[in-house]
């Protein structure tokens, strides 16, 4: 489904939010290294935090990366149901959020992904990357971003992941502090 325009607004302050610490970072944004899920969620939501950077040129565009590892997690059997059909599908969807889901990092959909499985693509995808750039902008979905920030911050998935807050269209930076990744307010 496509952002509605409180998504897209969100986005392109995310762009001015990065634009705005710049000066702060290990590389200018204009060496960073853009990623992104192909879901059109996440193109729209580059369009807008491009623009918001003052970036929003064709050769920005054309130098993003699509990287379907970045996309969110798979729900299979249940994509695109609401909660009473998928509920017809799978009984364990009649719990609502508290399906184990939603909570428990190994657990997955029929047919789909769990947590684990979102977080060795996505790790293994951003590791690549940080051996290419010294800055990597990467514009993915909210499961995703929980499972890289586990990677980063513990070095490993745990059902703890879920607890992470992750607003949408949010700024979200780190830093290397030693051998460690830190949150960088």
């Amino acid at each position: 489904s496509s952002l509605t325009m409180r998504g897209v607004a969100q986005a392109v302050r995310a762009g001015e939010a990065l634009k705005a610490r710049d000066a702060s970072a290990a590389a200018p944004l204009s060496q960073a290294l853009w990623v992104y899920s192909p879901q059109l969620r996440a193109q729209q939501t580059l369009a807008g935090v491009l623009t918001g950077a003052g970036m929003a040129d064709a050769s920005t565009l054309a130098a993003a990366r699509p990287d379907t590892r970045m996309m969110e997690r798979s729900a299979g059997d249940v994509t695109n149901l609401t909660w009473e059909q998928a509920a017809e599908v799978w009984p364990e969807m009649k719990k609502g959020r508290e399906a184990r889901v939603f909570s428990s990092a190994e657990f997955s959909y029929p047919n789909g992904e769990s947590l684990a499985v979102v977080y060795r693509r996505s790790s293994a995808a951003l590791e690549d990357y940080m051996r290419q750039s010294k800055r990597v902008v990467i514009v993915s979905h909210e499961l995703t971003i929980k499972a890289m920030l586990a990677h980063l911050l513990q070095g490993r998935i745990s059902d703890e992941a879920f607890k992470t807050k992750v607003d949408n269209a949010s700024y979200i930076s780190l830093k290397r502090v030693g051998d460690r990744w830190v949150m960088n307010p």
